[in-house]
């Protein structure tokens, strides 16, 4: 659904050159807000290269409360992305653990089989995540379930077999442009974009490259049938 973003962060659209808001996400608590973040984000327009992903900020006060911002350039376009910041102090990453682990634990792979058993392991354990599947795809887009690491009570999807329909061309698109893309809860209302600028039409505001950018409905209801949110 183009122009939506996930009720979880907050999103602004700049003018590149100008820096002036564009749109913003439906879910500030008012138009004021959304410029006064504008004005204040701590963002060097001359750091952010063309297409490339987004950067992040650090932890910035918007809209009365502190929250991580990003951000990135696409065409004339700036998007900042905020999510609220975590109180949690965490005195170790789990990607440190992971970084140290993994590659040593590749080598010994002896084929891709262990291999892709190897990344959904170490992937629950970097995220948390009650299950984790590799997914592989054959010359006409077919999907097969490789591996699967799972908590108890899921359904297993080791071995299942899905059509190339169920990722739809565009998506899979957008999965090339954008490696990480998280919808962390399937039942999600999207958030729609307001314009600043009369003369700007939301849904011709490219987010591909957006994390707060919504899914398509049939991919949440396909999501939701599955079980997996």
């Amino acid at each position: 659904m183009p122009g939506a973003i996930q009720p979880h962060g907050w999103l602004l659209v700049l003018d590149a050159a100008s820096r002036r808001l564009v749109a913003y996400s439906a879910n500030w608590s008012s138009a004021a807000s959304a410029r006064d973040a504008a004005a204040s984000v701590p963002l060097h327009a001359e750091d952010l290269r063309d297409s490339e992903s987004p950067s992040a900020l650090g932890v910035v006060h918007a809209d009365g409360q502190e929250s991580h911002a990003s951000a990135h350039r696409l065409g004339d376009r700036i998007l900042v992305e905020f999510e609220p910041a975590s109180a949690e102090a965490l005195t170790q990453a789990p990607i440190y653990s992971l970084a140290r682990r993994f590659p040593a634990a590749m080598q010994r792979s002896a084929d891709v089989q262990q291999l892709a058993e190897l990344a959904v392991q170490e992937m629950k354990a970097l995220t948390g995540f009650g299950r984790c599947v590799l997914y592989r795809f054959d010359a006409d887009g077919h999907g097969e379930v490789l591996a699967e690491c799972a908590d108890a009570g899921y359904e297993s999807y080791l071995g299942h077999h899905f059509p190339a329909q169920d990722v739809p061309a565009q998506a899979r698109e957008l999965y090339v442009l954008n490696h990480i893309r998280l919808i962390p809860d399937a039942n999600y209302q999207p958030v729609p974009l307001l314009v600043a600028d009369a003369s700007v039409k939301a849904h011709t505001i490219d987010l591909s490259l957006a994390a707060l950018r919504s899914v398509s409905p049939i991919h949440l209801e396909y999501m939701r049938n599955m079980g997996t949110l």
